[in-house]
């Protein structure tokens, strides 16, 4: 292990490899295509013995954390939780996680202890203005040095039907690890599964298998699906690749690693610039770095209370850390290709069926009436159907993953600021209550609307688990939007997945199939900047994570947590929805539309006229135009999360091996996946096995698309363009 010289003495005697050397074992596997050797590392050489990769090296921090439970003051002090473990002079990361602060570079800021109270520390410099002014959630990472594999052993050579196996266990103080690896006789791709099991309770902060090889990287995969050569573009700083991946090719032999879902992301570190806590420090030349689990991966927060009386100021219990007890396992699956001259992969693509880029509307149900609705969908509060639409969604064909209250018991007023003074100006409108506003959505349903949950009232009231049911029963959504964090227990931003409260709905949403969720970490990753509609965005940093969605372990499983972003209209003209489809990006916007307009809020989606009907505006029946015309070139998908959630998880399933002319594609899944799309570096592709549709895109990449039979395996036959170094 390589102790970082710019750690405290404290940290470098702290964290030091225990246990036993690695043994001297020696095991190997023999295919067509390379020799995989289990000696005192992992390795995968050549036929004839050279080294394609040297060793899959463990390597993993743990990692402390602290929430804030007191505004900040502007002395250097923030108070905490609690205080285990941080002592004056530890190195430590400041970081405002709430509303899209993950998405900035200097949202994430290093700085040590100066000095320790009761139940505050002070830090040793001011804090930046953006962290004094988004300090609601502020959490304080204190993360440990490096840790490595402290020994191996357990190994074993198992030859079956399927394949032969070699396993082995790496041993360290906080956990063991058992790696299998199958191989086939005739095959380049090689299966690999962990199983971790985890020997004493720790919170880390990345558990990662770092892929050592003499042979540069030559090839990047990109998170949104574009390739790019080293040779033309040099890697200068850490890439991000969400669960893509990179290879590296010569005259003889190749390694790849790409698409492998079950990880938590993979990412190219270097020495150069990063985040503030890389997973790794110790890269000299661009290193492949698989993260099985990490603190990027996961991100959850529970709202606890509100400190203040004008809710300007909430505590929240972090839960993004992975965090196990003794005994927990988890297990992964990821895979590695190797062999003479690989041809060139396929990437799934992020939309289906030839588009390149994604949008879909996603709508919170607060503050609207009836009138301000038909304004949003059909263009004027006087149009009452699709057929008489003159604007809005309807009109333009756009489709929204619209939500709704589905009752307001207590009659909960909708409030609006008008000379400066809050007035009430009618009930907020919920499913149950009005009849007019239940057609209306069964209207919107027909017309391919997606309509789910925004809460089951506006307002804090005991959940009863039928009125899921019942809503679900109606509308069919798997799609759940959480409502506000300050009046209403039963989000699952606050006590929803809670086991001990009263406002526990997790049964209740497992039974309805609701499993796609937007809830206050979905915006841990939207850019501050208004006009940038790509969640895939690198506005600031290639290093940067922005995950499309998510998992995490306290939720049920089967469950996701999606991105969005809030931009403004500016950020849908005509020069950033051309930005987002050559961008082969994702934009998930989630708003308002038919927000009543009051002297406080105005969103631009409908207006006031001046006979005082709403209608919706000339700018966002323009945007609606502009976005519609590109669907029907087939460039931009206008669709829901539930269809977009459905199509992404499906794609999981989708595994790949490389041939000698191509690849073949299969489908573990026991449905087909229709429009299943991916992008591949060739001059021609073809298959005897389903019908391709292709279409030639920029840097010399084929879209191509096909239905995916239920349990299915396609071969695809290339053309290569010039193979390049």
């Amino acid at each position: 292990m390589r102790i970082p010289e710019m750690l405290s003495d404290k940290f470098r005697n702290m964290f030091k490899p225990v246990g036993k050397p690695r043994a001297e074992i020696r095991h190997h596997i023999e295919t067509e295509h390379f020799r995989l050797v289990l000696d005192k590392q992992f390795s995968i050489q050549s036929p004839d013995g050279a080294t394609i990769i040297d060793d899959l090296e463990l390597s993993y921090t743990t990692c402390s954390l602290y929430c804030i439970r007191a505004p900040l003051t502007g002395d250097r002090k923030i108070v905490l939780d609690h205080l285990e473990g941080i002592e004056a002079g530890d190195d430590i990361i400041v970081a405002a996680s709430l509303y899209g602060a993950s998405a900035i570079p200097t949202y994430q800021f290093a700085c040590k202890v100066a000095d320790r109270g009761l139940d505050f520390i002070v830090v040793d410099r001011d804090l930046p203005a953006h962290i004094m002014k988004y300090s609601n959630g502020l959490i304080v990472l204190r993360r440990s040095e490096d840790y490595s594999a402290a020994g191996v052993g357990d190994s074993s050579v198992q030859v079956e039907t399927a394949g032969t196996t070699i396993s082995y266990t790496l041993h360290t103080p906080h956990f063991d690890m058992r790696i299998h690896a199958i191989t086939r006789r005739d095959s380049t791709r090689i299966d690999l599964s962990t199983t971790t099991t985890f020997l004493q309770p720790v919170r880390l902060f990345n558990l990662s298998l770092i892929l050592q090889s003499p042979q540069a990287i030559s090839e990047v995969f990109l998170k949104n699906r574009t390739r790019r050569v080293a040779a033309t573009h040099p890697i200068r700083s850490d890439i991000w690749l969400w669960k893509e991946g990179a290879r590296s090719k010569t005259e003889e032999y190749d390694w790849m690693v790409l698409g492998n879902p079950d990880l938590a992301s993979t990412e190219i570190l270097t020495a150069g610039r990063g985040s503030a806590f890389k997973t790794i420090r110790n890269a000299v030349q661009p290193t492949l770095v698989l993260n099985l689990l990490h603190y990027s991966a996961q991100h959850y927060r529970r709202h606890v209370e509100n400190m203040v009386g004008d809710y300007s100021f909430s505590t929240f219990e972090e839960h993004s850390l992975p965090s196990f007890n003794r005994g927990d396992a988890v297990n992964h699956r990821f895979a590695l290709h190797a062999g003479k001259r690989l041809t060139s992969p396929p990437r799934l693509s992020h939309s289906p069926k030839g588009f390149r880029a994604v949008h879909i509307w996603t709508e919170h149900a607060d503050m609207t009436c009836l009138d301000s609705h038909r304004a949003a969908y059909f263009g004027d509060q006087q149009a009452t159907s699709a057929d008489s639409a003159v604007g809005g969604f309807a009109y333009y064909r756009h489709v929204v993953t619209k939500s709704v209250f589905f009752d307001n018991p207590g009659g909960y007023q909708n409030v609006i600021t008008k000379n400066g003074e809050p007035v009430k100006v009618g009930e907020a409108l919920s499913y149950k209550r009005c009849k007019e506003f239940a057609s209306f959505l069964d209207a919107l349903a027909l017309q391919g609307h997606e309509i789910c949950l925004h809460a089951l009232a506006p307002n804090d009231v005991v959940p009863h688990p039928e009125n899921i049911a019942a809503f679900y029963e109606c509308y069919r959504s798997r799609t759940w939007i959480d409502h506000g964090m300050r009046n209403v227990r039963a989000a699952i931003g606050w006590q929803g997945f809670t086991s001990f409260s009263a406002y526990r709905i997790t049964d209740a949403l497992a039974a309805s199939d609701i499993r796609y969720f937007w809830t206050w970490p979905s915006t841990d990753f939207m850019s501050k900047n208004k006009a940038e509609i790509n969640l895939l965005h690198n506005t600031k940093a290639e290093f940067m994570p922005t995950p499309l969605y998510w998992k995490h372990p306290a939720m049920p499983d089967g469950t996701v947590i999606w991105a969005s972003h809030e931009a403004s209209l500016d950020g849908f003209g005509d020069d950033g929805l051309d930005k987002l489809i050559a961008e082969r990006g994702v934009s998930i916007h989630q708003h308002y539309y038919p927000y009543l307009i009051d002297e406080k809020y105005d969103f631009k989606f409908i207006e006031v006229s001046a006979d005082g009907k709403y209608r919706a505006t000339s700018r966002f029946n323009a945007v609606l135009d502009a976005m519609a015309k590109r669907n029907r070139e087939g460039e931009l998908l206008l669709t829901t999360v539930g269809g977009i959630m459905n199509y992404w998880l499906d794609t999981e399933y989708v595994e790949f091996e490389m041939v000698s002319d191509g690849f073949r594609l299969r489908n573990r899944l026991d449905r087909p996946i229709n429009g299943l799309a991916f992008y591949v570096h060739a001059q021609r592709v073809s298959s005897q096995d389903v019908e391709l549709r292709y279409r030639a895109l920029d840097a010399d990449d084929f879209l191509v698309w096909c239905d995916m039979p239920a349990k299915g395996t396609i071969h695809c036959s290339i053309e290569e363009h010039h193979r390049e170094q």
